[in-house]
Formats: C-alpha cells, structure tokens, sequence
C-alpha cells in the first residue's frame, strides 16, 4: 500500500511542475499581461517561481525510483500524443522531441533496472 501511494504522488506532481515551468514561462514572455498593471505580473513571478521550486522540492524527495517507473508509464502515451499530432497536421516540436527523449532514456533506465533487480517494487 504504501509503495502505490508514493508512486501516485511521484506521478501526480510531474504535470504540476510541468504547469508551474508554463507559468514561469507566461511570466517571463509576457504571455496574458499585455492589459494588467505590472504588479500582477510580479505577483504571479513569485507564485510561479515558488511553485516550480515546490514541485522539484517534491520530485526529488519522492525520489528516483518512483520517477523512473513512471517514466516507463508516460512512454506508454507518446504514440497516442504523436498520433493526435499528427492528425492535426502538425508536428512534434523540438521541445517535445527533448522531452519525450528524456522520458525515454528514463523509460529504459526504469525497465533495465527492473530486470537487472536495481530497481525493486516493495
């Protein structure tokens, strides 16, 4: 029981860090702050700066092992992500490529560990 809700947290955290990256981001290129007095803009500087360091906060101390095994469950959607890609006539980004890369070499980190026994299920 305990090894499934860690392993749950440790999935459930990478989407937030990934939105609080999207909000530093935002922040940073102006991105919905064209019509809103500076101060809002900084204010959400922090909120976002705190979230991105909170959700690494949490990713390492969920620790690797449980990210490497979700890795192995995210690769599983990159074929439904590319075919919707695709069906909208687009392609993959360069961004999305780096980090579908990095999911994958995590992936297989994850599988080899399983199967050498470096990485265990308890």
């Amino acid at each position: 029981m305990q090894f499934l809700l860690k392993f749950s947290t440790s999935m459930a955290i990478v989407p937030y860090f990934f939105a609080s990256l999207y909000a530093l981001k935002s922040v940073i290129c102006g991105i919905g702050f064209k019509d809103l007095p500076t101060y809002k803009r900084i204010t959400s500087a922090i909120y976002a700066i705190l979230a991105t360091a909170f959700t690494l906060f949490m990713i390492f101390g969920a620790g690797l092992r449980y990210l490497l095994l979700g890795a192995i469950i995210w690769m599983t959607g990159f074929g439904f992500f590319y075919q919707g890609k695709k069906e909208k006539g687009k392609q993959l980004t360069k961004t999305e490529w780096f980090w579908w890369g990095v999911i994958a070499v995590m992936a297989l980190a994850g599988i080899l560990g399983l199967l050498t026994g470096t990485l265990q299920i308890k």
